[in-house]
């Protein structure tokens, strides 16, 4: 017939004319373009719709998650890594013991707030025992140490590198995170007559839904006159969860 019932492809000749194979192209990239776009909506304008559909069984209108993850992702993180950013304030962090300044450094980490760790020492034993970091916080402290001696003591390397590390381990980190949440949210609907795998379902639609918001926020905000939208858009995607 028109379409192979085994595997769904169409029934079209094995030699093709040069008119038939663009025709077949550009088909097939419509259709691929179509479903993407109808996926777009539904994620923005159906809280919800896309993982109802696929775990009834209704696929083939769609694009399916997984492939929309894997693309709307790559878009997110490309757009995450080239965009600049918009936050240029560069503020000043200040620590001060009894109104005197101690000690001072660039809140994004370009230059050392404590020079070393017998400086960091030095300034926790000078004040009130009640004003020190706690264990957590001068653990997390001694091993920015041990990491800023790695990057020869330059603490612009050491910011650029931590920067470049963290952009290359953030969309592991994600997809890492994907079967958590939908663990999670299986653990606090587990009274239901719900499959852990269509919480997984949900999990990967909300990603899409998290991926694409995210993308148009960065593209807004890269406009000064239309940054005010991705604000307000930022907000739907606690209120789509």
């Amino acid at each position: 017939d028109m379409y192979c019932a085994h595997c769904g492809q169409k029934n079209i000749a094995r030699r093709q004319t040069l008119s038939e194979l663009c025709y077949n192209f550009i088909s097939s990239f419509s259709g691929y373009e179509s479903k993407f776009l109808i996926t777009c909506r539904h994620l923005l304008l159906k809280p919800g719709f896309l993982p109802t559909e696929y775990n009834a069984g209704r696929r083939e209108r769609y694009f399916h998650p997984v492939r929309m993850y894997a693309f709307i992702s790559v878009i997110y993180f490309f757009l995450f890594t080239t965009l600049p950013s918009a936050d240029k304030s560069g503020s000043v962090l200040t620590i001060t013991q009894d109104g005197k300044n101690v000690v001072s450094g660039d809140s994004l980490g370009l230059e050392e707030a404590f020079g070393s760790r017998a400086h960091y020492d030095s300034v926790q034993s000078a004040l009130p025992e009640a004003n020190r970091d706690g264990w957590l916080s001068r653990k997390f402290q001694y091993k920015i140490f041990d990491l800023k001696d790695r990057a020869s003591g330059d603490p612009g390397e050491f910011a650029m590198q931590v920067g470049k590390d963290f952009i290359s381990h953030v969309s592991v980190i994600f997809f890492l995170l994907l079967p958590v949440f939908a663990a999670i949210l299986w653990l606090l609907n587990r009274k239901k007559d719900i499959y852990y795998s269509e919480h997984l379902v949900f999990s990967i639609c909300y990603y899409n839904f998290f991926f694409l918001v995210g993308s148009l926020v960065m593209l807004l905000e890269a406009i000064p006159w239309l940054n005010w939208i991705g604000i307000y858009l930022q907000f739907a995607i606690f209120l789509n969860l």
